[in-house]
């Protein structure tokens, strides 16, 4: 009698103790990386400048030299659209030694003369890391009993994240590891 009392508990005890083991099949995102994945577009980058006179002036000399400085490293065809006569001609020309001076290597830049237009303009195709738009405020913040994040959880560290990286590529595959530096680990020990 004791047994057969103690053979149904231990059955109830497993049955229980499977009960508590059933899960929801349903997989739910949980970190930023998941719920606002950073995705890596091809889009075109360009910058207008207004010819003067064959110049581009300061502020034009500026915008070309930090779109150099950007597209140096990328791969592709810088294209310089200018204004037909010798005043688009002298901006393109100058405009070409900028970029040169940033880096960008001479046979990725092609020249193309406009009929219509008297802007210069400059552009690429590259690499842009983009998200999702933030602003999901479909839940409570109050009043969640569950252990989920809630649906704009890392939305603006992942945004930020995709903002700053210097090369887009980089969320692709990975740069390769260079070797430690010796003399930076010396000057490390040292300065104590």
């Amino acid at each position: 009698m004791i047994a057969r009392k103690f053979a149904l508990l231990m059955a109830l005890t497993g049955v229980v103790a499977l009960g508590g083991c059933q899960t929801n099949s349903e997989y739910v995102p949980f970190g930023p990386e998941e719920l606002h994945p950073i995705e890596v577009v091809e889009g075109k980058s360009r910058i207008t400048i207004p010819v003067r006179s064959g110049r581009l002036g300061d502020d034009g000399e500026n915008m070309v030299r930090r779109f150099g400085a950007e597209v140096a490293a990328m791969p592709g065809t810088v294209v310089i659209v200018r204004p037909a006569g010798v005043s688009g001609e002298l901006a393109a020309a100058r405009a070409t030694v900028l970029l040169k001076e940033q880096g960008v290597a001479p046979q990725r830049i092609r020249h193309v003369v406009s009929k219509k237009g008297k802007n210069l303009v400059i552009s690429t195709n590259r690499k842009f890391a983009v998200t999702r738009e933030c602003g999901d405020w479909s839940k409570s913040l109050s009043a969640t009993l569950d252990n989920e994040p809630y649906p704009n959880f890392g939305c603006a560290q992942q945004h930020n994240l995709a903002a700053m990286v210097a090369n887009p590529e980089d969320f692709e595959h990975p740069r390769p590891m260079k070797g430690p530096d010796a003399q930076r680990a010396i000057n490390a020990i040292s300065s104590k």
